[in-house]
């Protein structure tokens, strides 16, 4: 998007630069917090297992 249509577009939401710089900061953050976690509780994982089993 060029800059004079992103200024339409703020404008017309009522938005500031600043705020589309702190949602992508804030969606950079989460992204990186969230690459390092497990997707799935290993003992959980297990026990659904062992449940499916019975």
């Amino acid at each position: 998007m060029d800059e004079l249509t992103l200024g339409e577009f703020l404008r017309r939401e009522g938005l500031f630069t600043a705020n589309l710089e702190q949602w992508k900061t804030d969606l950079t953050n989460g992204l990186k917090s969230a690459a390092g976690r497990p997707r799935k509780d290993p003992e959980l994982f297990e026990l659904r297992k062992k449940k499916k089993n019975l």
